[in-house]
């Protein structure tokens, strides 16, 4: 699998459709099993949420590009801003998840051990990730579901037949929405 970092302004996006007021902001949703931690995507939280997404790109991107340790420090600082652009429809929008799942939590798997118990790789590559990295996870791809559903019921018949998943993948407004979405600001991104 080839995965790439995922563009800050990429980040910036998804941030800002969750916390679009006209698709019901503020987005929530829960991050625990049992569902008792409710999280809350607002100005405020924002940085946080972003710094958190990149961060579970770099540990996939570390681990899947160079076997790095999933505590290695962060090789880029998310600043948060608004994007530069806000013309992004719904079905733009849920492709861009698409995007950033495909780059930062598919690999998963190959890197999640479920049963070690304590925070430390069992690889000595540091293939392996502890609990923290496994929470940090679990809680991008709840708040990305949360966006998902949020996003797909903006969608002007969604619900009905012929939408599903697997319909909007088909349509042409699908295939002609941007796979990755970059910024053009100069530093945007404080990469190696």
């Amino acid at each position: 699998m080839s995965v790439r970092l995922v563009d800050h302004e990429h980040i910036r996006v998804l941030l800002w459709a969750g916390m679009r007021a006209d698709l019901g902001a503020p987005l929530t949703w829960r991050a625990d099993r049992d569902g008792r931690v409710r999280h809350e995507l607002t100005p405020e939280t924002a940085p946080v949420i972003g710094a958190k997404l990149v961060r579970v790109n770099e540990l996939v991107w570390n681990a899947v590009s160079r076997g790095m340790d999933p505590r290695a420090p962060l090789r880029s600082t998310y600043l948060h801003a608004e994007p530069e652009s806000t013309a992004w429809t719904p079905v733009e929008l849920i492709r861009s998840i698409d995007f950033y799942e495909y780059q930062s939590l598919d690999a998963l798997d190959d890197f999640i051990d479920e049963d070690d118990e304590d925070d430390e790789g069992d690889d000595a590559d540091g293939s392996t990730w502890g609990p923290a990295e496994r929470a940090l996870a679990i809680e991008a791809k709840l708040f990305l579901l949360a966006l998902h559903r949020r996003l797909t019921a903006s969608i002007p018949g969604w619900g009905t037949p012929p939408w599903t998943d697997d319909h909007l993948f088909t349509t042409e407004v699908w295939k002609a929405a941007p796979w990755g979405i970059e910024g053009t600001r100069a530093g945007a991104d404080s990469r190696d």
